[in-house]
């Protein structure tokens, strides 16, 4: 939560200063407030309760001073869960621009246009690399644009389709009726290099040739000299043959500001950017090549209230090493909540933050992947079984 830093002026006054800070923190927290507060005026309109939307826009635009004026920085080891907190209401603020009603959007006219440009404003403000992106360095709606570009043809970055008949049903032979999930926009992402080219050409031609799968692959990597034409045009030679078309390519540098990532030399740390980056909604990030005492005093330091998913994994509840493996993540980046919680996942590993602490506590990207929905408030699961091999596959002898 955001700190009041309170001048000691006395012992008696102190307790005093305290408490009217928790008041007015309070009011600026009161995003739907129903009652009337004092308005004051912009260059543009008059800030308010609206009566169309029932937003303070007087809290709102409070908030966002403070957020803006006060960012995060280090140590960040102590930041993480005032980041989600953050993260939150500005999610709240991009939930009611979505809203509507009888009449169409709930939120129009100049209040719409302070509440949307105060939403990019916060979000560049917590998410640096967010800012000129190289696509479009001018851009004033850079969270928007990265939201258009994998949200539904023809859908308001501002309002992609919540999971309208997804849904298909279909009867069996036997009168079973089975639900099929008709996806939107899904393809699978394979982060890789030119240190895990071998094996990005091993998963694409098993993907296309043994699996047979029909979703697109994108091959992401950061810049020439991390995956040169000729790295790229081998991965494109494992994948011919199948039948659902050429394999992609995104250089991620073209879409992010590298400037406070420098993912070229960062290794996991262009997963999670992959994954945000890519033009697919739905996500399947596979890895190309598919015990630090201090950190579970940090995580229970961190989330003072887990959820119900969190209080079910062993890290949490029996002190185990870790919890996650990134080697396959599945994300909607269609649910808000879900791309909240990855813009806080890639802010894990931006190299400031990486290189100060995340790295230093987790193995890798891996465990930033449910600390950024857990901080976030969204929504997440663990796969309930762990997979891996150690050694290698040899037959068993007669009788063995």
């Amino acid at each position: 939560m955001i700190r009041f830093l309170v001048p000691r002026y006395g012992s008696q006054s102190t307790p005093v200063i305290t408490t009217a800070a928790f008041i007015a923190l309070a009011f600026v927290y009161l995003l739907r407030f129903n009652g009337h507060i004092t308005p004051f005026t912009s260059a543009s309109f008059s800030f308010r309760t609206s009566r169309v939307s029932g937003l303070n826009l007087d809290a709102i635009n409070s908030t966002a001073q403070y957020f803006v004026d006060y960012p995060l920085g280090p140590p960040y080891k102590k930041v993480f869960c005032e980041l989600g907190e953050r993260t939150k209401v500005l999610r709240s603020w991009i939930e009611a621009l979505e809203e509507k009603n009888g009449d169409g959007l709930r939120f129009v006219g100049a209040e719409r246009q302070f509440l949307d440009e105060t939403v990019e404003r916060v979000a560049s403000s917590l998410f640096p690399y967010v800012q000129s992106p190289p696509r479009d360095i001018h851009s004033q709606s850079p969270l928007a644009d990265l939201r258009r570009s994998f949200s539904n043809a023809g859908a308001h970055a501002r309002h992609p389709a919540r999971h309208p008949a997804q849904q298909q049903q279909r009867v069996g032979g036997d009168g079973d009726i089975t639900t099929d999930y008709a996806h939107r926009n899904a393809g699978i992402v394979i982060p890789t290099g030119r240190g895990t080219l071998r094996f990005a050409c091993h998963l694409v031609a098993s993907l296309r040739r043994v699996y047979w799968t029909k979703l697109p692959i994108q091959i992401v990597y950061a810049g020439d000299e991390d995956l040169s034409q000729g790295d790229r045009d081998t991965i494109a030679e494992a994948a011919a043959g199948g039948d659902d078309g050429p394999v992609e390519f995104l250089d991620i540098l073209t879409v992010f500001n590298d400037t406070t990532l420098r993912l070229a030399e960062g290794g996991w740390a262009i997963k999670p950017f992959a994954a945000l980056g890519s033009r697919f909604e739905e996500v399947i990030l596979l890895d190309a090549d598919d015990e630090f005492p201090d950190r579970h005093a940090w995580y229970h330091e961190m989330i003072k209230h887990p959820s119900e998913e969190l209080q079910k994994s062993l890290v949490w509840t029996e002190r185990y090493a870790e919890e996650g493996d990134s080697g396959v993540v599945v994300l909607d980046k269609g649910r808000l909540d879900v791309l909240m919680g990855l813009l806080h996942t890639c802010w894990q590993n931006s190299y400031d933050v990486r290189m100060s602490w995340t790295y230093r506590i987790t193995y890798g990207d891996k465990e930033t992947w449910w600390i950024g929905l857990e901080t976030t408030g969204a929504a997440y699961a663990f796969s309930r079984h762990y997979g891996g091999m150690v050694g290698w596959r040899k037959p068993l002898a007669a009788g063995g």
